[in-house]
């Protein structure tokens, strides 16, 4: 729901360089030893622009990814629709090993999990209410990692499998729903500036709201509005991911948001501020012992809920 500096991208790839040339020499030989097995020429004058692309494939910003995305169509189209199951169990098998010549699998256990460690995402991007986290059975026992989402799908464009300008972190839930589906939202970018998130939660008709709730204690009268950027191409989140649907079920989180800002106000409260300044040297610390969560929007990504929290609490004057 907010994007991320791509100069922090770069300085964590910069970080891993070491390991991203090993794991870069491994596919070249990868894709030399795949160019041994029977193929058409059109797979292997693929291959062999795969080759030349190399580090890039793993380190090529989103612009990059475009420009080769472009190039690839131009050599070999993935198909969705086939002529014959000869055609599909034959690309079928292309995209296989051209997964297995990337490594995306090993990857996923010996440099995604210390890389997006660091990254720092641990709210799903796209609806910011659950973890990237999944659970999988590895050679019988269960193991957690790290969840991510192909923006640009894997089923289409195995070649950008491993390439970290493509890998967002999402839960399960909205990895599933989004599929091969195109979204106007770009995760790394380059803001001008502290970044933004373009999406929101408001609290309809606060005032009459509050003042309802805080007199019969009813959460029936509470109703979210979720907004988001308008998109001319494409589905919108809340149509792909439900957001209002997930944040529905949300509403006791804003009954103590009401009831906090009912409570730390006036005086108090700036008897509450006094105190953690002397304690803390700031009084910053409070809103975020108020809200339960982070109060920076560019820390949205570093808890599940921050998002909504963060906006209804700014609402209604919790946090400023």
């Amino acid at each position: 729901m907010i994007s991320v500096s791509s100069a922090f991208i770069d300085a964590l790839i910069t970080k891993h360089d070491n390991a991203i040339n090993r794991h870069t020499k491994n596919l070249k030989a990868a894709l030399t030893r795949l160019l041994l097995t029977p193929l058409e020429v059109e797979q292997r004058n693929y291959i062999n622009a795969l080759k030349n692309i190399g580090k890039k494939l793993i380190v090529g910003t989103s612009d990059e990814i475009e420009q080769n995305k472009i190039l690839l169509d131009g050599l070999y189209k993935f198909k969705t629709v086939f002529v014959s199951e000869v055609e599909k169990s034959n690309q079928i098998k292309f995209k296989d090993n051209i997964l297995s010549a990337l490594a995306y699998e090993t990857r996923r256990s010996d440099f995604y999990p210390e890389y997006f460690r660091e990254l720092g995402i641990k709210a799903c991007v796209y609806c910011n209410s659950q973890l990237c986290v999944t659970v999988e059975d590895h050679n019988g026992a269960l193991v957690a990692k790290f969840q991510v989402d192909h923006y640009i799908s894997k089923s289409e464009y195995p070649c950008f499998s491993i390439a970290l300008y493509n890998l967002y972190p999402v839960c399960s839930s909205c990895n599933n729903k989004k599929g091969i589906k195109n979204l106007m939202f770009l995760l790394y970018n380059n803001p001008s500036g502290t970044p933004k998130s373009n999406f929101g939660f408001e609290l309809k008709d606060k005032d009459n709201t509050v003042a309802e709730y805080l007199a019969n204690r009813d959460a029936k009268v509470i109703s979210i509005e979720f907004k988001e950027p308008n998109s001319a191409a494409g589905e919108s989140f809340n149509e792909i991911f439900a957001i209002s649907g997930i944040y529905d079920t949300q509403i006791d989180i804003v009954e103590e948001l009401i009831l906090k800002s009912h409570i730390y106000s006036g005086v108090y409260r700036e008897l509450i501020e006094d105190y953690m300044t002397s304690i803390y040297g700031t009084k910053d610390v409070l809103d975020r012992l108020l809200m339960g969560n982070y109060v920076e929007d560019s820390d949205i990504h570093k808890r599940p809920m921050a998002k909504f929290t963060q906006d209804i609490a700014k609402q209604l004057g919790l946090i400023k």
